[in-house]
């Protein structure tokens, strides 16, 4: 039997290597055993572009299946996200724009010796004719200082809060928890646990980063991109991770964010507003003391590519000052 040069996956050059292998198929005689596959209208033709049709997709399938095995070489960011989980690197999420602000509030009732900014309080901004909204993240409690009260370098973050509800049905790490925005800002992720609908004691949990100093009563949960770009968490077994109990509910809380839509260069004076009373009086000269910035989109497959390899790399520790500077990269 001829030989075929298999290296040629182009159409054109499958065809003509198949038309090469019937020209040389011969019988004992040295005679030819096959006629007429040269003539363009004959079925013998319609068969070779068949195969060779058929050939040349399998070998580009082949290809694309091989590149998505491999990080530097995935062209699909779901085959990127998902070769980094297995070096335990999570992309980043998009990232909401913060400011600082400073302002002061008049006339609460009764004077109080205590005023709490309570968290989510909405600060207004307009950035390019569209409007923002920012928040706190966490309450805040000042004293008057001479009758005055002043909340000062309050740090906003730019977003829409939501919760969403899990109930926990098989305890452990298999049971994952999709959150289903996935513009998220990952980083105002916060997680309770509450008991049951019955009982409302709530149990924070943070992010775990590492399994080191991990054992089976830490009060912790992982989190990871799934390949449809949303993040989910999961929980612990009872060994790296305490493990949860079914009917537990699951309340996780997050900002949704805009990104770098928000983002304010330092040269442009910047206004906030709020509508909102704290404690019964008005908040007045909000001072912005630093513009909103850092708001970024989700990490790109091209950032996954660098960031996962060199997470890896180091390896959850820090010897030489590369291993730092990766490791500020991915905790940014």
């Amino acid at each position: 039997m001829p030989n075929l040069t298999i290296a040629d996956l182009d159409f054109d050059l499958i065809k003509s290597n198949l038309k090469t292998f019937l020209r040389e198929y011969r019988d004992k005689n040295n005679a030819p055993i096959f006629t007429d596959f040269d003539f363009e209208g004959s079925n013998w033709s319609i068969l070779l572009d068949v195969l060779a049709y058929n050939t040349h997709m399998n070998a580009y399938l082949a290809n694309m299946i091989l590149n998505e095995m491999f990080l530097d070489s995935a062209v699909k960011r779901a085959s990127a996200v998902s070769l980094a989980k297995h070096l335990g690197y999570t992309p980043l999420s998009t990232r909401s724009s913060r400011a600082t602000v400073t302002f002061n509030v008049t006339n609460p009732t009764g004077s109080p010796n205590f005023l709490t900014l309570e968290k989510f309080t909405p600060f207004n901004t307009i950035v390019e004719g569209t409007t923002y909204t920012f928040v706190n993240l966490d309450p805040i409690t000042i004293q008057p200082n001479n009758g005055v009260y002043t909340f000062e370098n309050v740090e906003i973050v730019e977003g829409l809060p939501l919760e969403y509800v899990f109930r926990v049905n098989v305890p452990g790490p298999g049971e994952k928890y999709v959150i289903p925005n996935n513009d998220i800002d990952t980083t105002t992720l916060r997680v309770n646990v509450q008991k049951s609908f019955s009982d409302t004691t709530l149990t924070t949990f943070n992010q775990s980063l590492t399994i080191s100093k991990i054992n089976g009563e830490s009060k912790v949960y992982f989190l990871e991109e799934n390949p449809l770009e949303n993040y989910e968490i999961y929980f612990g077994d009872g060994i790296i991770g305490k493990k949860l109990e079914s009917g537990n509910l699951i309340r996780v809380l997050y900002l949704i964010s805009n990104g770098s839509l928000s983002n304010v260069a330092d040269f442009i004076e910047q206004r906030f507003d709020c509508a909102v009373n704290i404690g019964g009086g008005t908040i007045e000269n909000i001072i912005t003391v630093t513009n909103s910035h850092g708001g970024s989109a989700k990490e790109d497959i091209n950032s996954i590519r660098y960031n996962a390899s060199r997470f890896v790399t180091a390896n959850d520790r820090a010897v030489t000052a590369e291993d730092y500077k990766n490791h500020l990269v991915i905790l940014r």
